[in-house]
């Protein structure tokens, strides 16, 4: 017996979501006995070493296992240019152009769930390396290259980081103070507890509502109730195999 996958591409911001509390680990919950959530967040990558990354990734698992693509990735990208993170706005906006059709040539039926980059709770971060208005500037290009595919690509969905953390969209002003999310945030970059509970929150809306047969409240989970299983007293290894192993024989 094999579940399907749930897989997490990105940087930093995925792959601490693997730690208590993160947004990624309440997926892996979410999903239990249902998916098995594979996190493939490297620290300090970008799109540039995603893009590279991606066809490895792949290989890993059967294309007809992999349910549900995440992808947070371009945070590292709007660093400054002489940091040694950054990819320039036009090539970010190319690799996420090739990361997208690959996902869609090697795995077609994945759905597939893109987040732009999202705000800081800070006008720079770590000495001036990373701007807010970079930030901006790469989410937009983010939408733009996201929106553009998906005439083409109908299992690709966005989720525009900012309207969740800024609801309002108080961000389009001019006096907007990035201090106001600082709640969300640890660091001014990386998420807290709270800013990681509000991207899982609108990650499984997103899900539900764009795919509603991935919502795990619906599903069916992998392993019966073990109520229903012979017992143990019993011996009755063949009926348990039954139960057990029935979506096994269905595969």
């Amino acid at each position: 017996m094999s579940f399907d996958q749930v897989i997490l591409l990105g940087d930093s911001l995925t792959d601490f979501s693997m730690r208590p509390g993160g947004w990624g680990l309440q997926l892996v919950t979410a999903f239990g006995r249902k998916f098995d959530v594979k996190f493939r967040g490297v620290t300090a990558s970008n799109s540039w070493n995603l893009r590279y990354m991606l066809p490895s990734i792949l290989q890993e698992t059967p294309a007809n296992r992999i349910r549900l693509i995440t992808i947070l990735i371009g945070t590292n990208d709007y660093a400054v240019p002489d940091y040694w993170t950054h990819v320039n706005l036009e090539v970010y906006k190319e690799n996420l152009k090739v990361i997208l059709n690959e996902i869609s040539h090697k795995v077609p039926n994945a759905k597939v769930l893109v987040m732009t980059p999202p705000p800081m709770s800070a006008r720079d971060w770590n000495d001036g390396a990373y701007l807010i208005e970079n930030a901006v500037n790469y989410r937009d290009a983010c939408i733009q290259t996201v929106t553009a595919l998906q005439a083409e690509m109908p299992n690709v969905t966005l989720l525009n980081l900012w309207n969740v953390f800024v609801p309002s969209k108080a961000y389009t002003n001019a006096d907007w103070d990035p201090a106001s999310i600082s709640h969300f945030f640890e660091d001014e970059l990386h998420f807290g507890i709270e800013g990681h509970n509000l991207v899982f929150a609108n990650v499984m809306k997103t899900i539900v509502s764009q795919w509603p047969e991935l919502n795990p409240e619906t599903m069916p989970d992998m392993f019966p109730p073990p109520n229903t299983y012979p017992n143990a007293t019993s011996n009755d290894v063949e009926g348990l195999k039954k139960i057990l192993f029935q979506e096994a024989r269905k595969e």
